[in-house]
């Protein structure tokens, strides 16, 4: 019974999905979709209205999960910051693990960081969506 799921069909063909977990009077959501050609109908938006509505009774809380993302902007009122630490120990062997770690990080943070100020890293983050869903990956 913890288990619950929306799919939204457009004339009769899944459009877009969003399931969830419900446990305790908290509703924890899981990954969303939809086909990538009705973007623009912002589906998502929709599909979490109707959870809502239909959940109003059952939860006190919606748990958005990890991440940022513009719908947690606009329907969540509370965030908080969690951080991973990971331990290394003090062998050849894990240095040179966390040293690489670090580089493809450093090197992953410059690049998203030089995409948000120059104002592109939404259109980089649709296209390799929209390439990722020509490949069917997603």
């Amino acid at each position: 019974g913890w288990l619950r799921a929306w799919v939204l069909y457009l004339e009769g063909v899944p459009a877009a999905f969003w399931p969830g977990t419900l446990y305790d009077r908290t509703f924890y959501t899981g990954p969303t979709g939809y086909d990538p050609k009705h973007r623009d109908l912002r589906l998502g938006t929709y599909v979490l209205a109707k959870m809502a509505e239909h959940l109003c009774g059952e939860v006190d809380w919606m748990d958005f999960g990890l991440g940022n993302a513009e719908y947690k902007r606009h329907f969540g009122d509370e965030s908080w910051a969690e951080e991973d630490v990971l331990l290394f120990a003090r062998r050849p062997r894990p240095v040179v693990v966390n040293l690489a770690r670090t580089g493809v990080l450093g090197a992953s943070r410059a690049g998203k960081t030089a995409l948000e100020r120059s104002g592109r890293l939404a259109t980089v983050r649709r296209l390799w969506r929209d390439r990722l869903a020509e490949r069917g990956d997603r």
